[in-house]
């Protein structure tokens, strides 16, 4: 059974394509081909399917080797590319290798032309697989992170969240426990007045305030009346205790 090849020829001899055509045959290729002649309609081949290789004479009349791998490079196509030409000098065939091109031949002579092209082909499947390995592992990748942020993101919201709840209970238990001490502290005297600093102290360190201040309305004379405060010892500021004591704040007044 003979391979399928789809061909795309740049050659300007109709002589020269009908040997070319006649060696692929005669190496068991059942050929598909397009002749092109210049870079449009090269252009025009390349955008109306896809093709296994190109084979290219180095000079034609309106293009040239060269500009066929540039067309190539522009679409970023991996495709075997072979020249086949007359006689030309080993500088200009180092050229157009070095350029992109993955053999060279010569027309009259024909005896590598198909152990090149399997090879080629190989080795372009070869890059193929090789280029959607790495984009599967690149996308892998990707999704990859894309979900460790996202449970990141996440573990992060729950720790907010747990954080959020502990501190809520914290705070709850501490009020919890203030309300009893003062409960406590009012069951053993029958004045607020009596024991404000002891409810004052209390407050204070169980909300962990470095300072309060309790006023009272006095109503006889309808003013603030400084009743008592505490402070941290941690801080010093009996200079503002001092200046609030005894005090009075009517109404309209500042304090």
């Amino acid at each position: 059974m003979r391979t399928p090849l789809r061909l795309l020829l740049i050659e300007d001899s109709e002589d020269d394509m009908v040997l070319l055509l006649y060696a692929l045959r005669s190496g068991g290729y059942q050929i598909t081909y397009e002749r092109v002649e210049i870079a449009s309609e090269m252009e025009a081949r390349l955008d109306e399917g896809e093709w296994d290789c190109v084979i290219a004479d180095y000079f034609l009349p309106r293009f040239s080797a060269f500009e066929a791998l540039q067309v190539l490079r522009d679409r970023e196509l991996d495709l075997p590319f072979i020249v086949v030409s007359g006689a030309i000098g080993e500088d200009t065939a180092v050229s157009v290798m070095k350029a992109g091109a993955h053999d060279f031949l010569l027309k009259d002579n024909l005896i590598r032309l198909i152990p090149a092209i399997e090879r080629e082909l190989r080795e372009a499947a070869t890059r193929a697989a090789k280029r959607e390995t790495e984009e599967a592992l690149r996308q892998a990748y990707a999704g990859l992170e894309e979900l460790v942020q996202q449970r990141t993101q996440e573990l992060e919201a729950t720790n907010r969240s747990l954080q959020a709840e502990i501190e809520e209970r914290i705070w709850s238990e501490r009020r919890m426990a203030t309300q009893y001490q003062i409960a406590q502290l009012l069951s053993q005297s029958t004045s607020l007045r009596d024991i404000a600093s002891l409810v004052l102290k209390v407050m204070c360190q169980n909300f962990e305030w470095d300072l309060g201040q309790i006023w009272l309305v006095d109503p006889q004379i309808q003013a603030l009346r400084f009743i008592t405060s505490w402070h941290s010892p941690n801080i010093a500021i009996s200079h503002l205790v001092t200046s609030v004591d005894n005090q009075i704040v009517k109404p309209g007044t500042g304090m």
